[in-house]
C-alpha cells in the first residue's frame, strides 16, 4: 500500500534530487533511490521523516531527533557506513541524502532464503559490521 505522503517516482525534491523508487517504508519515514541531477545523475539514497505529528512537542522532539542523526552521519568518515551528503526541508518533509549502496538488505536476504546462511557467510558479514562499530566507539563525542 502505497502511503500519501510517500513519494513517487519521477518526483522532484530540492530541484536536485529525482526519486527513481521507494526502498523502505515505515511509521516515521521512508528511504528512496534518486538521482542527484545536479552530479550526472549519480545514484544516492534519500531518507525522508514523515511530518505526522499530534502536537508541537512530538513534533519539535522528532526534527530535533532527526537533525541530530544527521548531524553524527554526517560527520562519519568509514567505507562500511554510506556517507550522509546533504540535507534539505521539502513538501513540508525533512530529508537526507546519502551514498547509495547497491545490493541487497539483511531483511530481503533472510525471507529469500528460509534455510539460512553459511556460517562463514555471517561470520564475514559480522566482520564488516565489527568494524563499523570499533569506528564509532573510538570517535570522541
Amino acid at each position: 500500500m502505497l502511503e500519501q505522503n510517500w513519494l513517487r517516482k519521477g518526483d522532484l525534491l530540492d530541484q536536485r534530487y529525482r526519486i527513481k523508487k521507494l526502498i523502505k517504508a515505515g511509521g516515521m519515514g521512508a528511504v528512496y533511490q534518486a538521482e542527484d541531477t545536479a552530479r550526472d545523475d549519480k545514484v544516492c539514497a534519500v531518507k525522508q521523516m514523515l511530518d505526522r505529528f499530534d502536537n508541537q512537542t512530538e513534533r519539535r522532539e522528532a526534527i530535533d531527533r532527526f537533525l541530530s542523526e544527521i548531524q553524527v552521519l554526517g560527520s562519519l568518515r568509514h567505507p562500511n557506513i554510506p556517507r550522509v551528503t546533504d540535507h534539505f526541508l521539502d513538501k513540508n518533509s525533512f530529508f537526507f541524502v546519502m551514498e547509495y549502496i547497491h545490493g541487497t538488505d539483511l531483511s530481503t536476504k533472510l525471507k529469500e532464503n528460509k534455510k539460512g546462511f553459511p556460517y562463514q557467510q555471517v561470520l564475514e558479514w559480522m566482520i564488516e559490521v565489527l568494524y563499523a562499530l570499533e569506528y564509532i566507539h573510538n570517535i570522541e563525542p
